[in-house]
């Protein structure tokens, strides 16, 4: 029998027979941690862009994967952000994982440069990992420049569930190095209340500058590498079960005020789902849209097989 990739419940989860937890979001981080290492990256034939995913290969990963086309030296991807407002973990309610009250379950939202088809030996992101964990609600959030500098929380950060964030990536011209900032916003009024930055410097390993990625993903615990947690419903503050991604850029080196983002024709664009046979088969549904000004979106419902 071919091993399960999906974390024994058992291992985990004891199953209860009592009303649902109350959902109780926290500021403190999540005591779990992630392996953040990159997983090949597997092609989704069959897909057009600005249309709804048709993936069907197993994957962990979804969102929308832009690339410069390999003999294309003009667009070089060194700044990309989005915002988005930080979705409330959840225990699901049908599929294989679902109802394990003393369970664990998680979902990551990052935005990175490279580490995917084109470039999988480099890349530098940012991203919130959120857990439902016996019905609190926790997040971790953190950078990284793979493979130089592993995934670093963000020291002093109080984000929770319900948030709504700016995550803005730079690349250094030569890919040795960049920075990443995380701005988080009031709900009541557009205005920024807080903002964290990482630079990275002479890293070792070098960056392509040929990807853009905007990602929601499952990941394994560190310590068990081998097993993917179970993937956790997510809902807006409506309880709508999606995640919004908006004001999605991909912005031409050392543009400045005036200057209009690069429109997302001049790449090629990829919209992937999760895709886990052992959770329930397609986790996500994921499409994309383009606005005035070159700015995008990106929607991803959460699914269980085609409901």
């Amino acid at each position: 029998m071919k091993p399960s990739n999906l974390l024994p419940l058992c291992s985990l989860i004891v199953l209860s027979s009592a009303a649902a937890t109350p959902r109780l979001s926290s500021r403190r981080p999540s005591s779990h941690k992630l392996l953040h290492t990159p997983p090949s990256f597997v092609a989704h034939p069959g897909k057009s862009a600005f249309t709804s995913s048709t993936s069907t290969t197993q994957s962990s990963r979804a969102g929308v994967h832009l690339s410069s086309h390999p003999d294309d030296t003009t667009h070089l991807i060194t700044s990309i952000d989005a915002f988005f407002t930080i979705p409330h973990a959840n225990m699901p309610t049908v599929g294989p994982t679902a109802g394990n009250e003393n369970g664990v379950y998680q979902v990551s939202y990052w935005v990175g440069i490279d580490g995917l088809s084109a470039c999988p030996q480099a890349s530098i992101r940012a991203g919130v990992d959120t857990f439902w964990d016996s019905g609190m609600q926790t997040t971790n959030v953190w950078y990284e420049f793979y493979p130089s500098t592993g995934p670093t929380d963000f020291a002093n950060m109080t984000l929770k569930q319900g948030d709504t964030i700016q995550v803005l990536v730079n690349a250094d011209a030569d890919g040795k190095g960049g920075s990443v900032e995380i701005r988080k916003y009031e709900t009541s009024q557009p205005r920024v209340s807080a903002v964290w930055t990482h630079e990275f410097k002479d890293q070792g390993s070098q960056l392509c500058l040929k990807e853009a990625n905007w990602v929601i993903e499952d990941y394994p615990l560190v310590d068990r590498p081998e097993f993917l947690l179970p993937f956790a419903n997510f809902t807006d503050d409506a309880g709508v079960p999606e995640v919004y991604f908006y004001g999605m850029h991909v912005n031409p080196p050392g543009a400045k005020g005036g200057v209009l983002p690069w429109a997302w024709t001049e790449f090629d664009v990829e919209v992937i789902d999760i895709n886990l046979e052992e959770q329930g088969g397609k986790l996500t549904d994921c499409k994309t849209e383009t606005g005035a000004g070159n700015s995008n979106t990106l929607t991803c419902k959460r699914i269980v097989g085609d409901a």
